[in-house]
């Protein structure tokens, strides 16, 4: 059968048998017209093809036809195969707004990490789509929990820092001043000049 006739008249899948519809579709999907095997292939229309062999014949279909199967598949299975393997950004979005069954919706959401984009179909979608909202709740949430440590474990690390160079300098610091004050004790009765010499290191040391 040519592929052009493959896109001008309507298959009749009854005449088939099990291999021959399976590798009729297989053809479809890349030569035939959407709306020939678009139902088929999202489980809609079942002309008894496995739901595995569904997945696997989509999975290995070009993104248009992968997205435009995503948007009409009422199936968990087949939805939760097909996302994961979904990358672009504006696809995603389009199957969270437009996707016909809350499993292609839910895991178009999951399949998002961009905040700037989840917090816009957060607000888009608030109130029409509950589900939905309920997990672009929880990602942003998880994000901004993220965002939070993140935050936490830098900063004492920096203060921490801070804290034991100022400990370790102040502790310099009454070290040497204590020797000085021992030595201008012992020195007292003997050198004027020592004496003020030591004065004078104490004062820099004081300003430090």
């Amino acid at each position: 059968m040519a592929a052009s006739t493959l896109k001008r008249r309507k298959i009749s899948w009854g005449s088939h048998s099990p291999k021959e519809k399976l590798n009729l579709l297989k053809r479809l999907t890349i030569s035939g017209e959407p709306d020939d095997f678009l139902d088929i292939l999202a489980g809609i229309e079942d002309i008894g093809i496995a739901t595995k062999q569904l997945i696997d014949i989509c999975l290995n279909a070009s993104p248009e036809i992968k997205k435009l199967t995503a948007l009409r598949t009422k199936s968990k299975s087949i939805a939760e195969a097909i996302i994961p393997t979904i990358q672009d950004l504006d696809c995603l979005i389009d199957l969270v707004c437009n996707g016909a069954s809350i499993h292609i919706r839910k895991n178009a959401v999951i399949g998002i990490d961009d905040i700037d984009t989840l917090t816009n179909l957060y607000q888009r979608l608030d109130g029409a789509d509950k589900t939905v909202c309920k997990v672009l709740k929880e990602k942003l949430g998880e994000a901004s929990i993220k965002q939070s440590s993140i935050q936490v474990m830098i900063k004492p690390t920096v203060n921490k820092n801070e804290d034991e160079s100022s400990s370790h300098t102040s502790t310099n610091q009454r070290v040497y001043l204590n020797e000085i004050v021992h030595f201008k004790q012992e020195l007292k009765k003997q050198s004027i000049k020592k004496i003020a010499s030591l004065d004078k290191l104490q004062n820099d040391i004081n300003e430090l």
